[in-house]
């Protein structure tokens, strides 16, 4: 949601496209219910294109929007990367801005982990105050953490990570079941006011939470939820378990 223009982006993930909806003052949608303008195809009707190019995509995922700079970010799974758009204008099939993950906006190869590679993203947060943004790497179990989203008004095309989470360095890519690893985590949540960064760790059924005011590589979760411990991953159907946890999100409002 873009709360200062009262819009929704949807990803519309088999169609390979992004919706925007305009909402009116109270966030409600508007009465025909129809999305105003899409992103990754040329109009509405075109849903069958997928591509790695500046304005197409290969199933976009995760969405997360920088209300400071007026940014979208978009997880474009299959493509390995993410593509951030500048929303102050919108039109229909406009090209993206910047590109992280590959080294231009037509490589969409399957790439070896690295501080500048991304396989399959599957979850982002935005740090806008801090300008940071946060990508949950499912495939090479790790977080990557971008730094400088207030350069020149956002990141440059395929810059490096400056800090990596559920790895020790950014070239390694195993799994394993501690304080300071990851299975396959994807969605994320930020907390700007108390710091906290919050990691659905899926595989391992479980979310982490760490200390973002003191990132640094491989650093330990401060917190478990789910499990009682941070060794262990079994966990029932009850008030604190979870079976796969997926998305995440974050209300500022109330803390919860």
């Amino acid at each position: 949601v873009d709360i200062a223009n009262h819009r929704l982006f949807v990803s519309d993930y088999s169609r390979h496209r992004v919706l925007v909806f305009q909402l009116d003052t109270m966030d409600r949608p508007a009465p025909n219910r129809n999305a105003f303008a899409v992103i990754g195809q040329t109009s509405f009707n075109d849903c069958t294109g997928f591509s790695a190019s500046r304005n197409r995509f290969n199933g976009p995922g995760a969405l997360a929007f920088d209300d400071v700079r007026n940014r979208l970010f978009v997880a474009d799974t299959f493509n390995h990367r993410v593509l951030e758009f500048d929303t102050q204008t919108i039109q229909n099939g406009m090209d993206a801005r910047r590109v992280l993950g590959q080294p231009n906006f037509e490589d969409s190869g399957m790439p070896t982990p690295s501080a500048t590679s991304l396989m399959t993203p599957a979850g982002l947060a935005v740090d806008a105050d801090r300008g940071r943004l946060f990508v949950s790497d499912g495939t090479f179990h790790r977080v990557l953490v971008f730094n400088g989203l207030g350069n020149d008004g956002g990141l440059v095309d395929n810059v490096d990570a400056g800090i990596v989470l559920g790895q020790s360095n950014f070239t390694s890519w195993d799994y394993a079941l501690s304080q300071s690893r990851f299975s396959s985590p994807r969605g994320l949540a930020l907390d700007p006011a108390q710091n906290r960064l919050f990691v659905a760790d899926t595989v391992n059924r479980r979310v982490l939470v760490f200390n973002a005011a003191a990132l640094a590589n491989g650093m330990d979760a401060s917190i478990v939820l789910g499990p009682s411990e941070f060794e262990s991953s079994g966990v029932t159907a009850s008030d604190g378990g979870f079976s796969s946890p997926w998305s995440l999100a974050f209300d500022r409002s109330t803390s919860r």
